[in-house]
């Protein structure tokens, strides 16, 4: 029976590589013989099925940890506010930190904080190596650190952004009471109200939870099924509405019955301009 086990698990292995292979082919012929436009959006799509089959195998079944993932680069002391908030309100909840390259006292602020017990994992970048504001790089890494310990949810945090309420048992029950939501976004206000819609709405504990097509990718938890599902966003095209990670996810939420959950538990820290701005 064990041998049978294994050799199915060989074949679906070698299924999924193949099936890999014929695709990253697939995607350098049509390079060749498409417009410019119409290449992207190709292209596109068929690294979205690549990311999939890549990556979908490497999740086991769900468990009982959930992790939050940071991305962060010469932001020490409001990135040290926004674990401190993540902790405050989500005790249990396992904190991994991915520095894009910081020059400042980043590192030694995540081995403080690692010493409190209020990191649970660190990953590390030489400077300029990877953009600050491209997440997406973030989200593989911590991607494949959760993958080996049975992750029930991953949510992904800004480093200039602040708790205000605990929202992990809000989320999980909202995703397990209706199908529809493939992820709820955790910052919402007058702008995100305007920049990304609702289109729907669901009853859920005595409130109206408004849904939508679009979010914004400040803070947003995606439960198991949904990271099964779809993966982490791609990054071989690099910075564009195709890899940012928030594009990538509301792309893949106009499938039917398809939603973002948007609640306000999740608040920006005050006067704070982001790297991506100051650098434009």
């Amino acid at each position: 029976m064990l041998v049978f086990i294994a050799i199915v698990s060989a074949i679906t292995m070698l299924l999924t590589v193949f099936s890999s292979l014929v695709i990253i082919k697939r995607i350098k012929r049509t390079q060749s013989k498409l417009t410019d436009n119409t290449k992207r959006w190709v292209i596109s799509a068929l690294s979205s099925v690549e990311t999939r089959l890549r990556y979908q195998s490497d999740l086991s079944d769900p468990g009982n940890n959930n992790f939050i993932v940071l991305a962060t680069r010469d932001r020490a002391r409001l990135f040290q506010a926004t674990v401190r908030s993540i902790k405050m309100h989500e005790p249990d909840a396992k904190v991994i930190v991915v520095d894009v390259g910081s020059s400042d006292n980043t590192a030694s602020i995540i081995s403080s904080l690692f010493d409190e017990g209020l990191v649970f994992a660190s990953i590390r970048h030489q400077i300029d190596t990877v953009p600050q504001w491209q997440k997406g790089y973030a989200i593989h890494e911590a991607w494949r650190m959760c993958a080996l310990m049975n992750p029930r949810s991953i949510t992904v945090i800004d480093d200039d952004m602040l708790v205000t309420q605990p929202f992990l048992t809000k989320c999980m029950h909202l995703c397990t009471e209706d199908s529809r939501i493939k992820v709820v976004a955790l910052h919402r206000d007058q702008l995100q109200e305007r920049n990304h819609p609702s289109t729907d709405q669901m009853h859920f504990d005595g409130q109206t939870i408004q849904l939508g097509k679009t979010f914004n990718g400040a803070a947003f938890y995606m439960p198991f099924e949904t990271l099964r599902q779809w993966g982490p966003p791609p990054i071989d095209e690099g910075i564009n509405d195709y890899s940012v990670e928030d594009w990538y996810y509301s792309r893949a939420l106009h499938a039917p019955d398809s939603f973002a959950a948007f609640l306000s538990c999740v608040s920006e820290q005050n006067n704070v301009v982001s790297l991506r701005e100051a650098e434009e």
